[in-house]
């Protein structure tokens, strides 16, 4: 986790270690930045520093972001990859997947976990506890044919949306029936996980205000701020939403620059 490289940097400085770091592609790209950098009081270990949720860095970049940016001055040694592209997918790799947890456990998990995952804030199964994480989504009190009909017919880009039903082993609804939607990426480099995130939250809530309910602090920490919370519940669009985050994102892709390793 970045978190753990943070803090890992900071105690090898204070206790003179070297830190190296094995480098490895960053699954979905590192061409892509978007999604929001954190406000201040909303660090935690799930997003440490303000850089977007889809930073597009690899671990190695990050590392060497981290300190020199910190000012963190740990003795870092990054062993690149030979052969990487930024544009590469892990599937171009030739690679084989290793589930970097036991909630990501396909590669195709990767594409639509920084969106999704929005979906932990509020009162509805991502899959967890089912062989799709972060592919499916739903709750009891959702109509599976509904809302994949209310979706689709947003017409996001990249993505088609199908009704399904399922009952997650644990956590969110455990053991219990779910209706919900699989989100079918049909083509990546246009989709976008942090509008179909947003689009999700905004729809769910629109269609079931009755059921819908925030875990305030959680969505706020996945988001990075209140604003998203707020812009949703005062009925401003995705879009609008995603607009003034990647307006941050594309400054920091800028910074970035000099941190890269690849091309």
């Amino acid at each position: 986790y970045i978190s753990t490289l943070f803090y890992l940097l900071k105690g090898a400085a204070k206790n003179q270690k070297e830190v190296i770091v094995l480098d490895h592609p960053n699954p979905i790209t590192g061409a892509r930045v978007e999604g929001r950098l954190i406000d201040a009081g909303f660090e935690s270990f799930v997003g440490i520093i303000p850089i977007p949720i889809r930073h597009g860095m690899t671990l190695g970049e990050l590392a060497h972001y981290m300190n020199t940016m910190y000012e963190i001055g740990a003795k870092l040694d990054v062993i690149t990859m030979q052969g990487w592209k930024r544009a590469m997918w892990f599937g171009d790799t030739g690679l084989p997947w290793v589930a970097t947890s036991p909630a990501i456990p396909h590669f195709a998990t990767t594409i639509m976990y920084p969106g999704v995952c929005l979906l932990e804030g509020i009162n509805v199964s991502v899959g967890r506890g089912t062989s799709l994480p972060f592919e499916i989504c739903g709750a009891p009190w959702i109509d599976g044919n509904d809302l994949a009909e209310t979706t689709n017919g947003l017409k996001i880009k990249g993505v088609r949306f199908r009704a399904i039903n399922f009952q997650p082993s644990g956590n969110k609804y455990a053991n219990e029936p779910c209706g919900g939607v699989q989100v079918y990426v049909t083509d990546r480099e246009t989709a976008s996980p942090l509008i179909i995130g947003l689009e999700l939250v905004s729809t769910i809530r629109a269609m079931y205000p009755n059921q819908f309910q925030w875990n305030v602090r959680h969505f706020d920490i996945l988001s990075g701020s209140a604003r998203a919370r707020q812009s949703i519940e005062a009925n401003e669009s995705a879009q609008a939403i995603y607009k003034t985050w990647q307006t941050a994102a594309a400054k920091f892709k800028r910074e970035r620059k000099k941190f890269l390793f690849y091309s």
